[in-house]
């Protein structure tokens, strides 16, 4: 069997969720860098794509230049996020003070 490096997803596909078909991928073959591309912004399916194992995650109005950048990050090691992504992860972090 031929295991890619990496693998760009959607999370809308038509019969297994992009975020299933990441938990089942990383399962199946661990060393598969997995990268969501797609037009959810909400921070629950970021939050569950990270769960199921995807290294990255792009909206899909990211410009091609910066798509292949991301890959490229993903082979050194990076995890690239689409600048909303990431700030949704930021705020995660970040608690009101009691």
């Amino acid at each position: 069997m031929c295991v890619p490096d990496g693998v760009l997803i959607d999370i809308n596909l038509p019969r297994l969720s992009g975020i299933e078909c990441a938990r089942v991928l990383k399962e199946r073959m661990p060393g598969t860098q997995i990268v969501m591309l797609t037009i959810e912004e909400d921070s629950q399916r970021v939050f569950q794509s990270l769960e199921a194992g995807a290294t990255g995650y792009l909206v899909k109005n990211t410009p091609p230049a910066q798509i292949l950048q991301a890959i490229e990050e993903v082979h050194r090691g990076g995890s690239p996020m689409s600048g909303p992504v990431a700030r949704l992860l930021v705020r995660s972090f970040h608690r009101p003070p009691v």
